[in-house]
């Protein structure tokens, strides 16, 4: 890449790097696109956030046909999302200053239709062992540019790669006062899982069946309308039991009808209800991220998320190279993926699976993801 898009601003010019801020998405994704299908699973969320928010079409999480096979359709950013006049959008950018600029770090500061999310951040690998002061020099400059366009409120939390949200953390503090809350909003593994690593059903007695006869009155299907109700009790349960960012019924109904719409979230079903969800919302070229799992407290120890989740990465995987997750560092959902084909849980190591931590803010405004 010889040239930057004109349509990022420079906010800071510090030789050796610059720092650039985008409101554009397209523009955005223009200068920085190639960079994140280079580690895809790692960049997911910046990465389908950003090809969300632009105008170009985007793929869409893949719902089943009634044989069992993936549809394949396309959709466009929803019309109920804020407009640009209520939710300034935008995404600053730490860049080289060379002939043939490479990017250092990366944020976000992007709203949905609930809210605003918590500020992303995101480091390709090869900026990941530079020396200590040079990452500082780079995340004190975003921050700074940071402050120059938001409120402090507005930073409720920040997520990304631990390192990176300590030391944001830190100068953040010392740039604007603020401190973080006393324990982490989040602190989790990023998994992944591939046809390489899928696992057959342990409830099927065929030893590569991913998605097994179920019971009477058991169903597993993208949701529709008709599952409305339960699926938005299980939202507001699953918000409900992050403490940090609980939800009414009123938002939950919202998020499940959005999700419904856009084809987004399976069920598992007994006699009709919804007793376990599966919402898959960042889906970029060749990754797809779920993004929301939840049973209902009574139905649990059954299974029924296992065989959901693997029906749903199993149908993703015909189509995609991974299938992304984010779970809790003490979470004994670790268990259930891990079952599945997830890789580097329950103690497992793996080279590729990346911590990740949300830090709160006190006094700030929260928002909602």
């Amino acid at each position: 890449m010889a040239s930057l898009s004109p349509r990022g601003e420079i906010l800071t010019d510090v030789p050796p790097f610059i720092v650039r801020r985008y409101t554009d998405p397209k523009a955005f994704l223009d200068d920085s696109y190639n960079f994140f299908l280079q580690e895809e699973t790692s960049s997911n969320i910046l990465l389908a956030h950003a090809m969300t928010k632009s105008s170009e079409e985007t793929p869409a999480a893949r719902p089943l046909t009634e044989s069992g096979d993936p549809q394949f359709t396309l959709t466009t950013t929803d019309p109920a999302s804020p407009s640009p006049a209520a939710s300034p959008d935008f995404w600053l950018v730490v860049w080289t200053k060379t002939s043939d600029p490479q990017p250092l770090l990366f944020l976000s500061s992007i709203s949905w239709k609930l809210g605003a999310y918590p500020i992303f951040l995101w480091s390709p690998k090869a900026n990941t062992n530079i020396a200590p002061e040079e990452r500082s020099r780079q995340m004190r400059a975003i921050v700074q540019c940071l402050n120059t366009q938001v409120q402090p409120q507005r930073v409720f939390s920040v997520f990304g790669k631990g390192a990176l949200v300590t030391n944001f953390a830190e100068l953040w503090k010392e740039e604007t006062g603020f401190e973080t809350e006393p324990e982490p909003f989040y602190d989790a593994f990023l998994t992944h899982c591939t046809k390489r690593t899928l696992k057959p059903s342990a409830y099927s007695a065929n030893s590569s069946d991913t998605a097994p006869e179920l019971p009477s009155g058991h169903s597993m299907h993208i949701a529709t309308m008709d599952d409305l109700h339960s699926v938005a009790e299980r939202c507001k349960e699953f918000a409900d039991d992050s403490i940090y960012f609980p939800m009414t019924l009123e938002s939950a109904e919202i998020e499940a009808t959005m999700l419904i719409r856009k084809q987004q979230i399976w069920v598992y079903t007994v006699d009709g209800e919804a007793v376990s969800i599966c919402a898959v919302t960042r889906t970029t070229v060749n990754v797809a991220g779920v993004t929301k799992v939840f049973t209902k407290p009574t139905s649990r120890k059954k299974g029924f998320a296992e065989r959901l989740v693997r029906m749903v990465t199993a149908q993703l995987l015909k189509n995609k190279s991974a299938v992304v997750l984010y779970v809790g560092v003490t979470n004994d959902a670790q268990h259930v993926y891990d079952k599945i084909g997830f890789v580097g849980l329950c103690g497992k190591e793996d080279p590729d699976v990346e911590s990740a931590l949300e830090l709160g803010f006190k006094g700030t405004t929260r928002g909602h993801w």
